[in-house]
């Protein structure tokens, strides 16, 4: 099942939103592994990319949540922990039960429910908030 950019998705943050569709392709080429029935080395290095890649997204975000002290960001940040960990836990399970069936369902459900979820609700609620800084002030009304 191949994952879709859309506006349901979008931040209003250019770094963010061309990271997030970066994300999207590497899911898709994950789902695509699983489903091809290609190698189980190729799933763990799509699986090792993402890990990787997710520090890297999961680190701007918090950067800009930093330093716009964003009232969220504690929540924020065990979410992306929590993700980090399952993700680890997704890459064991490749690593031991190879690209089957059963990886390629919690693969399917992790990033599928993650993409949708956090990124449709908490990436969006901080996309708003960093266009909101962003934004220039607002010319007094004459009254």
């Amino acid at each position: 099942m191949a994952l879709q950019w859309n506006d349901s998705l979008e931040t209003g943050v250019a770094e963010i939103d061309h990271q997030h569709m970066e994300f999207i392709a590497r899911i898709n080429r994950i789902f695509d592994a699983c489903r091809t029935g290609k190698s189980a080395q190729e799933l763990r290095a799509l699986l090792v990319f993402l890990e990787e890649y997710v520090v890297v997204h999961f680190g701007a975000e918090e950067r800009h949540m930093k330093a716009t002290a964003y009232p969220h960001y504690q929540e924020h940040k065990a979410q992306h922990d929590g993700f980090v960990h399952a993700l680890a836990e997704l890459k064991h399970q490749a690593a031991t039960a190879g690209p089957g069936l059963s990886t390629q369902l919690s693969a399917n459900r992790l990033l599928s429910e993650w993409l949708i979820n956090h990124t449709g609700k908490f990436d969006r609620a901080l996309g708003r908030h960093l266009c909101a800084r962003a934004a220039p002030p607002s010319a007094p009304t004459a009254g």
